[in-house]
């Protein structure tokens, strides 16, 4: 079984760079062949669209109660 990897971003009105942040990570990730299967941004009660930029972008959003 091949080692895997999940990067957990904590995030709070992050809306206008947490796109480009995991969209980065996957380039990094593939360039280097690593084994990271899951990104997940941790949405710390965001009032802006932090959610909604980093699902588009490709993250796996979780909602911290705020």
């Amino acid at each position: 079984m091949e080692p895997t990897t999940t990067i957990i971003i904590p995030a709070l009105n992050e809306g206008a760079i947490i796109g480009a942040v995991v969209r980065r990570l996957r380039t990094c990730a593939s360039l280097l062949e690593a084994g990271i299967t899951d990104i997940v941004v941790v949405d710390n009660g965001s009032d802006d669209d932090t959610a909604a930029q980093a699902q588009a972008a490709g993250a796996r959003v979780v909602h911290e109660p705020t």
